[in-house]
């Protein structure tokens, strides 16, 4: 928007102003009358001239090439609109006699008798049913270099405009004459609505904009969601304040075109424009003087349609993430205050001091985590495996109940906001914006007071050690620090499997996978991975020979050892073994070190650690892992060095497919089988066969 239409843009007022000082010729219309130059498109006739009268052909060379396409571009938007309108009645425009058309007027206004509104960009007069535009405003739109042909001088994809009308300047002066096309006719059906009698029917002074607010800013609105419709995005809005109330304006209604924006918006993404003259549909009035029943008026459609303004003003505030729109009118340099949270390894929070709200309004502060509360995890290549759990809410003892907020572009009332922070040892901080509107009686709310908590608490996530292709596992999430607060709740993404909440699901197929969670960094939300993990066909490992079997569970790192003479079996995990006491029927637990290199049934543990190749195995509760790694790593090892070892094909251990026997050189009476993804399958030593599957029961140590 360019200042000049910022300062002149007209109002109701300056429209009769304009008309009354324009004599009127007979028939007329009070628009000039006919002249050889008119040119009509469609059901428009645009006319050049100044008020009161005739300016020669000649003088409109400036804006002669941009009138067509413009009476072109406004016979789309009456055609959208006259589909939108609601009521049966024809927007406020009047035949032009001489041609039949409704009549938009391009005025010299340097020119027009004692240069009235000079500064003025044009308006709708609904005494005289035209619109008017000024030709300064449309020569900003026409081309000011010379058309040559080229890539840069031609249309973009969708571009309303002829090839002609692309110069170096760019859209800026076309795309504010569509915004201001769209809000004019727009006044035109305002005009004819049902709504029609809170704009025109109370005498109103020129200080009271009670409703201009409404009656300008749903007209700036529909401007830029036909601009949005047609280019892609709405032009620049109006200079506004969300910290003054909704229903005052500093710009005699245009500056709360924004507001509208994006209340239509939310209202009805689909069709916007829709909402709007909807809400024109009311049969309502509102008086001279009428704040606040402009206010109640607003409260009411919203409510008819379910919901109300209060959770609306804040989905828009959710969205206005501008601090400029929240500075005070009248402030040159307004700095907003600013909380710091505590270090996450604190277990308390941080109560702010007390933040103003005007009534109606919104205001804005800062929130900080410093850089040195947000030190990286040590492990670099898994930064999502520690985490900061940041919580953001109202105080309840001292927060008013009419008080909601918005951080980031989230609308979370009373409710506490949270996200999940990358620490990469710099700051990080939001921009929150507090609400006050009274649900029940909006009309009647004043200035209101909140205190907010600011709460921040250190978070690991684990993934499962192994996955088993196609099972699900949940991830591990650790609080550190704080009791307080409520508990994380991520989203989590994998490279190849799938998450359901936070509920790993392998994929399909055995290989590597990456899980990752989206965590607010200081570039802005990211994927940080957390786990790293390999899939295999069966994470569950089971030895069976002919008196026993052994199961090791990877997600429980613990191994179940069962004998063939009916005994209850024994466990083994991180902390030691536990047995069956018979005497006293309750299981009991041994450390380690009585443990030793015991045989639980007829099957060994093995104790001797495998760390080889950034495999770092406890021998004592992963003993059926140990030996399943330990077999590959011994074929991988003799194949490195060139040993003569035997390989060839075999009947599986458990009789279904074929498997590779393997032979080491040093032990011929022994034979490994591996299957065809190089999984050991069983092994035989002097013909006695013990087998190797990969799907067994979980293992649960008990209770000792």
């Amino acid at each position: 928007m360019t200042d000049r239409a910022r300062r002149g843009a007209i109002g109701i007022v300056s429209l009769i102003a304009l008309a009354a000082a324009a004599p009127v010729a007979a028939g007329q219309g009070g628009a000039p009358p006919a002249a050889a130059g008119d040119i009509v498109v469609g059901e428009w006739v645009g006319r050049c001239g100044a008020i009161g009268t005739l300016v020669p052909a000649a003088d409109c060379a400036v804006v002669g090439a941009v009138i067509r396409p413009h009476l072109d571009e406004m016979s789309r938007v009456q055609q959208m609109m006259d589909g939108l309108r609601g009521w049966p009645q024809a927007p406020g425009l009047k035949p032009d006699p001489a041609t039949g058309k409704s009549v938009i007027l391009y005025v010299d206004y340097d020119r027009s008798k004692g240069g009235v509104m000079a500064d003025t960009v044009g308006g709708y007069s609904k005494e005289y049913g035209w619109i008017s535009f000024t030709q300064r405003e449309m020569g900003e739109a026409a081309p000011r270099v010379e058309t040559r042909p080229g890539p840069l001088f031609q249309p973009a994809a969708g571009d309303p405009r002829p090839p002609q009308l692309i110069t170096r300047e760019g859209y800026s002066g076309w795309r504010q004459l569509m915004q201001f096309s769209a809000h004019e006719l727009f006044h035109a059906y305002q005009a004819t609505s049902p709504f029609h009698r809170s704009y025109y029917s109370f005498s109103r002074s020129s200080t009271d904009y009670s409703v201009s607010w409404i009656h300008e800013g749903t007209a700036e609105a529909a401007g830029y969601l036909y601009q949005a419709q047609r280019l892609g995005q709405p032009g620049q809005a109006r200079d506004t304040s969300y910290a003054r109330a909704l229903n005052r304006t500093a710009d005699k209604g245009y500056d709360r075109g924004e507001f509208w924006y994006l209340l239509a918006r939310n209202r009805n993404a689909g069709a916007p424009m829709k909402f709007l003259f909807d809400l024109h549909k009311s049969t309502d009035a509102i008086p001279a003087g009428g704040y606040e029943q402009s206010i109640s008026w607003l409260d009411t459609q919203l409510r008819a349609a379910g919901g109300g303004l209060r959770e609306d003003y804040g989905r828009v505030i959710a969205q206005v993430t501008d601090p400029g729109r929240y500075v005070p009118d009248g402030v040159n340099a307004y700095e907003f205050p600013e909380f710091e949270a505590n270090s996450p390894d604190q277990a308390v929070e941080v109560r702010t001091d007390p933040v103003e709200i005007a009534g109606l309004a919104a205001s804005g502060f800062y929130t900080i985590m410093r850089g040195k509360h947000l030190q990286p995890a040590e492990d670099r290549e898994l930064p999502g495996s520690r985490l900061v759990w940041f919580e953001l809410l109202i105080d309840k003892q001292e927060g008013d109940e009419r008080v909601g907020l918005a951080v980031a572009d989230q609308w979370v009332d009373r409710k506490p906001f949270t996200r999940l922070i990358l620490p990469e040892g710099q700051d990080i901080g939001y921009f929150p914006r507090a609400t006050n509107i009274d649900a029940a009686a909006p009309a009647e709310t004043g200035a209101a007071s909140a205190r907010f908590n600011l709460l921040t608490r250190n978070v690991h996530l684990r993934g499962p050690g192994c996955a088993s292709v196609g099972k699900t596992y949940p991830v591990r999430i650790d609080l550190e620090s704080n009791p307080l607060g409520t508990n994380p709740t991520p989203e989590f993404k994998a490279q190849r499997g799938r998450f359901t909440g936070g509920d790993y699901a392998a994929p399909a197929g055995p290989g590597p996978d990456t899980l990752m969670v989206k965590a607010r960094g200081v570039k802005g939300d990211v994927w940080a991975p957390f786990a790293k993990l390999d899939v295999r066909s069966r994470c569950n490992i089971v030895i069976i020979s002919d008196d026993s079997r052994m199961t090791y569970d990877d997600d429980a790192k613990a191994t179940r050892v069962e004998g063939g003479d009916g005994q209850a079996p024994a466990y083994i995990d991180a902390k030691g073994m536990v047995g069956l006491n018979d005497e006293t029927g309750r299981w009991m637990r041994f450390p380690h070190t009585a443990i030793g290199g015991g045989h639980p049934g007829t099957m060994a543990f093995f104790d001797v650690p495998l760390d080889k190749d950034g495999l770092k195995l406890n021998a004592l509760n992963q003993g059926p892992l140990i030996l399943v790694e330990g077999l590959k790593l011994m074929r991988r090892d003799v194949a490195r060095s060139r040993q003569r070892a035997t390989e060839s094909p075999a009947p599986c251990p458990s009789g279904g497919g074929q498997c590779i026997r393997f032979v080491h050189p040093s032990q011929p009476e022994a034979g490994i089988f591996f299957d065809r993804a190089g999984e050991p399958v069983g092994f035989e030593v002097d013909g006695v066969m013990t087998r190797i599957e990969y799907d067994g029961d979980p293992v649960v140590v008990p209770p000792a």
